[in-house]
């Protein structure tokens, strides 16, 4: 791992002053203003408040409540249905604690959303320190990692927002790959199994990135002690540890190893019940382009530029230009620095972006997406999102550089970290965000809980049925906030997955409810006097009782 310089680091004295600053800056500027500074959520009534059902259902849960944790009464009364998408196991806690503490579940929701932003920065600023740049470059570094356009945009689906855990792994293995030594190999496992609880698809593209990092050393690009084969990697690594030491990673890596199964039992099993899995079209199609690392549609200062680039398909989700100024101090670093793992750092983004890339219908990434969990990742586009991580070592790296060359010529450093500072917080701050005011969303729900009586059964089910002039969407999740919060199941239902049969093309609620219904009878084979009784128990809200016959 590459040293820090003493005579960069020495302009650092101030300790966690100059790091809080730009976390400061960035939560002011970049991360509040998505939620309107706590009056809004950030994003559309997508899948912004679909996250937020899933924290509420994880509250609810522990609180008794719900009675499964993979079942929450949507999708009623199909099973599993937590596994239609991420669950949000690793970062729930605090949405948890927020409500157990009395806020409500929109303020909860913000502040689960905005502590994302803090988690991964300082957790990358740690790594980035560890990998020998300094506090400045740090600082700036972890900036880009958690406040760059990519985590702007995907500010909607919140699910992607923890991602503390990619620097950690990527520190870990790195320092394995250079010591050889177990205790770093075991860090990364356990850091690459927290990031899975944390966002399924996060942890997947950590380990293309961890592969990738490996790729990069076999290289020796940036002249490192040469790597051995894997094989005798392993067997140095073992045999010159100690005997305790290894009875004790080799419990933790079990540990890991079962919490994982754990994780993704349920998901490999009802995949095969319902029958899930990626057409390779549709994965095709959100691969990233040469133009997605160019669209930053959401930047005040970038989206004339970025609306001539055209033909990419599934364009909101294409978004991936991580900014001049990063782009500029990422490339100084690669080239110009000498941090050994800066240039490791570009070789690695360069092996993600060929493997990930679609150019005219070719690409390297169908080698892979037939591997187990790969064929689950839709948007492999949204893999810009752990690029960030060796994007903003090469930044940092990038930075300390510039340092070194301008005291030389008698400026001072802190001016260099002003005029970044303002570009940075220029660049990204200029961004165009969408939000909801929470009392519009208290406002919708209280007009549709006027519409259900006090007088329902016990074991009522509710539908709310789909509006001409909304999209499908909208009612489905207002569905299932309707039955969350009055504490019932719902037909409706809203995920990356859906259970077959699910929705009918018939736009008169009632048949809608008998199609849904039919669709889970047929599923399970149940008989006519059990498909009956389901269909006594719906409700739904807006039409008169008994309507679903």
């Amino acid at each position: 791992m590459t040293q820090i310089p003493h005579r960069i680091d020495a302009s650092g004295r101030s300790g966690f002053l100059l790091p809080a600053l730009f976390l400061c800056a960035g939560l002011l500027l970049i991360a509040l203003p998505q939620s309107r500074y706590f009056s809004a959520i950030p994003g559309d009534l997508g899948d912004p408040r679909f996250n937020g059902l899933i924290l509420e259902h994880l509250f609810r849960w522990v609180r008794g409540l719900d009675e499964s944790l993979w079942s929450p009464g949507f999708f009623f009364p199909y099973r599993g249905v937590l596994a239609f998408s991420d669950n949000h196991f690793g970062s729930g806690g605090i949405y948890v604690l927020l409500r157990a503490i009395g806020l409500s579940a929109e303020t909860s929701y913000i502040g689960w959303f905005t502590a994302a932003f803090a988690i991964n920065y300082a957790c990358c600023y740690y790594a980035l320190r560890k990998f020998g740049i300094s506090r400045l470059g740090s600082s700036i570094g972890a900036f880009v990692f958690s406040f760059a356009f990519p985590v702007i945009n995907q500010g909607i689906h919140a699910q992607l927002g923890y991602r503390f855990a990619v620097p950690l792994a990527a520190l870990a293995w790195m320092q394995f790959l250079e010591r050889g030594e177990l205790r770093f190999l075991t860090r990364s496992i356990v850091w690459s199994t927290v990031q899975f609880f944390c966002s399924i698809y996060i942890g997947y593209f950590l380990l293309l990135l961890l592969g990738a990092f490996l790729v990069a050393r076999y290289a020796n690009l940036a002249r490192h002690s040469a790597l051995p084969p894997p094989h005798r990697l392993v067997v140095g690594m073992l045999r010159h540890a100690d005997g305790r030491h290894v009875l004790r990673s080799a419990a933790i890596i079990l540990m890991c190893g079962m919490a994982l199964a754990l994780l993704f039992y349920p998901y490999v099993h009802y995949s095969s019940v319902y029958g899930f899995a990626r057409d390779p079209g549709e994965i095709g199609g959100m691969l990233p382009r040469l133009g997605s690392y160019l669209l930053a549609d959401l930047s005040i200062l970038w989206s004339g530029a970025s609306a001539h680039i055209v033909d990419i398909p599934m364009r909101h989700e294409q978004q991936m230009f991580f900014g001049a100024v990063a782009c500029v101090l990422a490339a100084v670093g690669a080239i110009k620095s000498t941090n050994r793992d800066a240039r490791t750092s570009a070789f690695a983004l360069l092996v993600l972006v060929a493997l990930t890339l679609s150019v005219r219908g070719f690409s390297l990434y169908p080698l892979i997406e037939h591997l187990p969990l790969a064929n689950a990742i839709r948007a492999v586009s949204r893999i810009c999102l752990v690029m960030l991580f060796p994007l903003a070592l090469m930044a940092g790296a990038g930075v300390d550089w510039l340092c070194s060359s301008v005291k030389g010529r008698n400026f001072h450093g802190s001016s260099v970290a002003a005029l970044l500072v303002i570009a940075l917080l220029v660049e990204y701050a200029a961004t165009n965000t969408v939000a909801t005011p929470t009392q519009e969303l208290r406002d919708r729900l209280t007009a549709l809980a006027a519409k259900v009586p006090n007088d329902l059964p016990a074991d009522a089910i509710l539908f709310v049925p789909r509006q001409s002039q909304q999209p499908l969407y909208m009612t489905e999740l207002d569905g299932m906030n309707l039955a969350q919060i009055l504490d019932r199941n719902t037909l409706n239902g809203y995920s990356g997955n859906s259970p077959p049969g699910f929705y009918a093309s018939d736009i008169d609620p009632c048949a809608d409810a008998r199609v849904r219904l039919t669709g889970y009878s047929h599923f399970m084979q149940m008989s006519e006097s059990q498909h009956l009784a389901l269909v006594d128990r719906v409700y739904v809200v807006g039409s008169q009782p008994g309507c679903a016959h």
